[in-house]
Formats: C-alpha cells, structure tokens, sequence
C-alpha cells in the first residue's frame, strides 16, 4: 500500500521490503504471570499511546463488549501524557496499562494472549500487527488497507466502536475460531514475513543498488568490483 502511494504521489518506484516476525512461539510464562495475568486470559494491544492510535476507541468497545477477561494495554508516549491520562479515567478496573514492555516480556505477553486487537489507522505494515501474527494470536483490526494486506483473510475487521465489541464478544464466545484465525494468521506470517523473506529482501536490493551504480560509473570504475549472488 505506501509502495503504491509512494508512485501515485511522487512517481517514485520504491521497492518494498516487509518487517519480520518470529517462527515459534514462545512456551515460557513466568513474565506473564509476574504482570499478574493468566496465559490464554487476556486482550493485548500494542501501540504507542497517541489519538491516531485509537486505544480510546478500543476502551470504549471492551466496556461495551463485558467479556470476561482483561484489557492489557502495552505501550505509553513521550509526549501524549494528557492523552494517557484521559486513557486511564475511561478505563474500567479490568483495563491494565503496563507502559512499555520489551525482549523476553514482551514476546511472552504477545505469545499467551487470547487475541489481540489493532487499532492504529496510519502507517504502512505495523511490526506488532505481524509479531501478534506470528505468535499465534487471534487478531482483529481496523479495517485499512494497511491491515488487510498484511492480515489478509487471518482476523475479524471493524469499522466502529460497535463492530469492534462485536467482534470481542465473538471471538472470546467462540474458541474454535479464534483458533482458526491464529493457526490462519500464523502460517500467513510464516509465508510473507519470515526474517529470511526480509533478508533476502534486503540482499537483493543491496545487490541491484550496486549494479546499477557500477553500471552508472562505466566500465573502468568496475574494476576489482566482485558480485556474488
């Protein structure tokens, strides 16, 4: 989508590279636990803590959604504290803000959610949209074009706060789908958005950048010049 944009904009070619997501889950859950929550028992949102980001908007649909399990909401903002502090006076008692949270915490909160919900509606390809995918997380999202590229047919979308309750209720109401849509948005996560995807995504632009510049500079500027596939 942003590569399309880039063109349409600017008519500048731009070459895509994704963001990469790990290919196991992770077993361990004594971080879990030490944040006071039970693996498998709770919404995790990831995000910085700005409007565009919507973390009110999800509050909203989880009071209205009364699903029993909590709101775990990771992330905060250098500069939006009047923002965050808004956040905490419409949260409920069962909405938990842990700020930020990294390495082995981090993974182990993303790998033993219930689902996990994506709020943001700008950006191109959010690294935690695809890091939920790959560790196996029921997903629903904002329905952008940025997220159903990356997404595809692995998560519920919605439009509004209403959609968006609906959405919880049916996916904590119904544990085979959520199943299917984390195996589902897994194995997707798998095929486009490995390390190995982006690696070799990277290499091959490395590699054309070079051929192209030697091209440019002409033959004697090629000297001693070696590419290797």
């Amino acid at each position: 989508v942003i590569q399309r944009y880039f063109q349409a904009e600017y008519g500048a070619d731009a070459t895509f590279i994704p963001y990469g997501g790990p290919d196991r889950p992770v077993a361990e859950s004594d971080h879990v636990a030490a944040f006071g929550l039970e693996p498998g028992r709770y919404i995790l949102y990831v995000s910085r803590l700005e409007p565009e980001n919507n973390a009110h908007i999800l509050i909203a649909a989880y009071e209205r959604a009364d699903v029993d399990l909590p709101l775990v909401i990771v992330g905060g903002s250098s500069y939006g504290a009047p923002y965050e502090a808004q956040l905490r006076r419409l949260a409920g008692h069962d909405v938990q803000f842990l700020g930020f949270v990294y390495g082995p915490a981090y993974e182990q909160l993303q790998s033993h959610a219930a689902l996990y919900a994506q709020c943001t509606e700008v950006g191109g390809s959010h690294p935690a949209l695809i890091e939920a995918m790959s560790f196996g997380n029921a997903i629903v999202a904002l329905d952008t074009s940025e997220h159903r590229e990356v997404l595809g047919d692995a998560g519920l979308y919605y439009r509004d706060i209403a959609d968006l309750a609906a959405a919880l209720r049916r996916l904590t109401a119904d544990p085979a789908l959520a199943e299917r849509l984390a195996a589902a948005g897994r194995a997707r996560s798998r095929r486009l958005y490995s390390w190995e995807v982006v690696a070799d995504g990277y290499a091959t632009a490395c590699e054309t950048a070079l051929r192209d510049r030697v091209r440019a500079l002409g033959p004697r500027a090629a000297d001693g010049v070696t590419l290797t596939p």
